[in-house]
């Protein structure tokens, strides 16, 4: 009961608080919002990047495909061979090792350049968002996510797809 007096004391000065900082602002401040998920799906360079990304895994998974292809044929060779010599499995064994590691080599080159790409994006779109606000006399630019960051705001206050206009110029 103790705890239930305390959490319900608790919401209340925080809606308290909450409330008393919105009107500190003045009222002639402009608040808009940004559906982040949106505009960065949107995001010309986000889109030209990731198809370039797409492209590079392809080429990667081309090579990756054909060592595979020439491993799993000379695999068939030795099996076919009744009586393999020593000399032929340490290739076979080789060929495999040289395999894994490409395989691993290429998921990690892949991961690294979608990373590098991702921070590429953000930089400049956080950048060019900067720059949306002030030419649009934006005091406070909120992102939203969808996810509780932002719980409602009218249609009015949604500047999304100016800044998707701006930033795709």
């Amino acid at each position: 009961m103790k705890k239930r007096i305390v959490l319900t004391f608790a919401g209340i000065i925080s809606l308290a608080l909450l409330f008393s900082g919105f009107a500190l602002l003045p009222s002639s401040e402009k608040i808009a919002y940004i559906e982040n998920g949106r505009l960065f799906s949107e995001f010309k360079m986000k889109i030209e990047m990731e198809n370039e990304l797409k492209k590079t895994e392809l080429k990667r998974k081309v090579s990756l495909d054909s060592a595979k292809v020439i491993l799993q044929n000379y695999g068939m060779q030795i099996s076919a061979n009744k009586n393999p010599g020593l000399e032929e499995l340490k290739r076979y064994d080789q060929m495999r090792k040289h395999y894994e590691n490409m395989e691993e080599v290429f998921y990690n080159q892949n991961e690294e350049t979608a990373t590098e790409y991702n921070n590429q994006i953000w930089t400049q779109l956080n950048q060019l968002i900067k720059e949306f606000a002030i030419e649009n006399g934006i005091d406070i630019l909120l992102g939203t996510t969808g996810q509780g960051s932002l719980m409602y705001a009218e249609k009015k206050f949604d500047a999304t797809d100016a800044a998707i206009l701006i930033v795709n110029e």
